[in-house]
């Protein structure tokens, strides 16, 4: 069995709507073959939506997260939600494939005596669920991308302000520059003053040599 459930999910990102899915199938997970609920996140690394997911739970469901090494999996156990539970607890399995930058999150629901799908009702829930999910995810990306941007902004006016810096020390020099060359013309011209009445001695004695 296999669904594809679309809801049309209103998410802002960069003037653009996005529309996430979540889709319903039967998948192999660490108890066998159960039904599940996939959603895709676009644009999204692995790190980001393992993170967000165990925030996302601990926040809404009051539940820890812990990762199963041996079977690969998420396991949130203990979850507080009445519209899942029917008496008998409720555990989040959870697997998370990152594929060409975009991420998919599938999530199975043990309700204690089954597994939620659709035909006991359990989808809406873990539909609404997910989607809350993705939103969170959304809103996460929109951060990291905020950050960043906000990052190099700093990287920019550091740069600018080290330019302006340079710019100040590049100015004195060329005061202290301009100084020196000042006092290096009033020099040469003591110098060639110098050399002209050292020139006119020079010939004076000279004509009193020839002279003789």
């Amino acid at each position: 069995m296999k669904k594809v459930t679309t809801i049309a999910f209103l998410i802002m990102l960069a003037s653009n709507f996005v529309l996430a899915q979540v889709e319903e199938a039967m998948k192999e997970m660490s108890l066998g073959y159960r039904m599940s609920f996939t959603v895709e996140l676009p644009d999204t690394d692995e790190k980001v939506a393992t993170t967000v997911w165990k925030d996302f739970v601990k926040d809404f469901y009051g539940a820890k997260t812990k990762w199963n090494r041996k079977t690969k999996e998420y396991v949130s156990a203990d979850v507080d939600d009445r519209t899942l539970d029917e008496g008998h607890g409720v555990t989040f399995y959870a697997k998370v494939d990152e594929r060409k930058g975009d991420s998919f999150l599938t999530l199975w629901i043990d309700q204690g005596s089954a597994f939620a799908s659709s035909e006991n009702g359990g989808d809406k829930e873990a539909e609404k669920l997910l989607l809350r999910y993705a939103l969170k995810v959304a809103r996460k990306n929109i951060q990291i991308s905020l950050e960043n941007e906000e990052d190099v902004l700093k990287k920019l006016e550091s740069q600018k302000k080290k330019l302006i810096s340079a710019e100040k020390k590049y100015q004195k020099e060329i005061e202290r520059a301009q100084a020196h060359l000042k006092e290096n013309e009033q020099e040469q011209e003591k110098i060639n003053k110098a050399i002209e009445e050292q020139l006119k001695k020079v010939e004076d004695i000279k004509n009193k040599l020839s002279d003789l």
